[in-house]
């Protein structure tokens, strides 16, 4: 599973041209957005809130390429598991969060039953009913926000933060 800090994709970004960008990073993505946390406990266990005082420039996503890890595979699973395809150190997500389902019509997102749920734009998901993703989608699994993007999208995003002053 290919994954990059956005700003490592920065100087890959030709402004003028996302025809090559799309050539180049072809497939559909999960951008985890990032959100500074801290330990309020003596016992260093996690809170997941923002740490104060930490400026929003300080934050940034990780890009996740969303590809079957198996060549002919129709699905990448998400969780906190070693056998998960996309394995995200949190907590709060379940071993075996959700599954990332490619059709015909584009990428679904289906709950696998988790302990904390699956949100995309604000819905929580009902177990075992895929839901379809268009770019921008914002996808919450327990606490990991995430955005879908197409490969455009990405490229835009990219764009709007190369940008930024």
């Amino acid at each position: 599973m290919k994954s990059f800090l956005l700003s490592t994709l920065l100087p890959e970004l030709d402004l003028r041209d996302a025809v090559a960008f799309a050539r180049a990073y072809p497939h559909p993505w999960l951008l985890r957005e990032s959100m500074p946390r801290h330990s309020a406990h003596a016992s260093g266990a996690t809170v997941l809130m923002p740490a104060p005082g930490v400026p929003s420039s300080e934050v940034t996503a990780l890009a996740i390429a969303l590809e079957p890890a198996r060549a002919g595979a129709t699905q990448v699973t998400m969780g906190r598991g070693h056998a998960c395809d996309v394995e995200l150190d949190d907590g709060t997500l379940s071993q075996l969060h959700c599954v990332f389902l490619k059709s015909a019509d584009g990428w679904r997102v289906e709950d696998l039953g988790s302990t904390n749920g699956t949100w995309v734009d604000g819905t929580r998901l009902v177990n075992r009913q895929p839901v379809l993703l268009s770019d921008g989608t914002p996808i919450q699994a327990a606490q990991v926000r995430l955005t879908f993007h197409d490969s455009t999208g990405l490229w835009r995003r990219l764009e709007a933060e190369a940008l930024r002053p």
